[in-house]
Parts: structure tokens; sequence; C-alpha cells
């Protein structure tokens, strides 16, 4: 899907496919189908916009986990990327 390539998650590609007149039915099965492909493109955004840093205090989660909702990705997915992020220093 070109949005997804693009860095844009689910609910942004949802979003647009509905404000184009899609019907919400083929927006669940075109999403669906990309399921397992949302943490990669996280990934990729998040190592384009952040250099692959974790944050390191509550404001800058805070500044990441917002810029990551703006692309589109929910709140679950964001939290379950940085969790996995761990002790370490990179993504």
């Amino acid at each position: 899907c070109g949005r997804a390539d693009k860095g844009y998650g689910p609910l942004r590609i949802g979003r647009e496919l509905r404000e184009r007149g899609v019907s919400q039915d083929l927006v669940d099965t075109v999403l669906a189908g990309l399921e397992n492909d949302w943490l990669p493109k996280l990934r990729e955004l998040h190592r384009k916009r952040f250099k692959s840093l974790v944050p390191t205090d509550t404001a800058e989660r805070m500044r990441q986990t917002r810029v990551l909702r703006q692309h589109g990705f929910t709140l679950e997915q964001i939290k379950h990327f940085l969790q996995g992020s761990g002790d370490r220093k990179y993504l």
C-alpha cells in the first residue's frame, strides 16, 4: 500500500480511504491484509524521525508518541513498539 510505504499507519490510511468514499467493509479488508506489516513501518518511521533513539524521559516519550499518532499508528502499536525497545539505547 503506497500510504503505508510512506510511513502512515492504519488509522490515517483508513480515515483517508473513508474520506474518499471507500466503504468501511473494504477499508477493514485492506487494513486486515496489512496487519502484520505495521511494526516494520513504525520502526522505519521512528528511525527516520528520531534517529532510532529510545526516549529517555517522559517528555520525549510523549513527543515521540504524538508524532507517531499523527502518522496514524494506534496507541497500542506505539506502546508495544516503544516498550519493546527495552533498555537498548537504539531501536
